[in-house]
């Protein structure tokens, strides 16, 4: 992931390391956005890339796009026996690089909430780069904890090691690669009330 995200690697080290910009989601005015410019600002600022969604809010300052959130459409609950209950997933939440939106998640999912009237919103955390604690301030609460994930890493590429069999190939295949993992991940929901 190094070398295929460096710039953004790099960017949230300085920015946790240094002073961001920081700027107030009350000062924002937030607004639906298209395919197009969710794929650019997740390319540009999100380490796990674009993936559109269905639902997309920014927040934009001075006409300039700071913060995106994209969701899922909405999934109904059988198992939960409730009628007309639907569960939305967070897919992708990120904040222009150098910047430090406070307030920012919370004004994108209030806008959403409004909109689509969710009973519940769920979303995964990378435990390598969370920060679940914001999550939590705003509501969420933990679920579950999935397992770390295996990779074996060769230049520039990385492969999701699915078994001990793959795992020998790959070393076999690329004797010159190394195994990484990672430290796994929390799903996280936040109750509607």
């Amino acid at each position: 992931m190094l070398h295929s995200k460096y710039d953004i690697i790099v960017k949230r080290i300085l920015a946790l390391a240094l002073h961001q910009k920081k700027a107030y989601a009350r000062k924002t005015v937030v607004a639906r956005v298209d395919k197009k410019n969710t794929i650019v600002f997740l390319e540009e600022n999100h380490l796990q890339g674009a993936m559109p969604g269905k639902y997309r809010y920014g927040l934009f300052l001075d006409g300039e796009l700071i913060s995106l959130a994209v969701f899922s459409g909405g999934r109904k609950m059988p198992e939960l026996q409730i009628e007309n209950y639907r569960s939305f997933e967070l897919i992708r939440f990120c904040n222009k690089l150098g910047y430090n939106v406070v307030g920012g998640i919370s004004k994108l999912i209030k806008a959403f909430v409004t909109d689509f009237e969710p009973q519940d919103i769920m979303t995964y955390t990378d435990k390598d780069w969370s920060q679940e604690s914001t999550l939590e301030k705003i509501g969420f609460v933990k679920k579950s904890e999935l397992d770390p994930l295996k990779f074996w890493v060769n230049g520039t590429s990385r492969i999701l090691i699915r078994d001990n069999e793959q795992y020998q190939n790959l070393q076999k295949e690329f004797p010159n690669g190394y195994l990484k993992e990672n430290l796994g991940s929390l799903k996280m929901i936040l109750f509607i009330k």
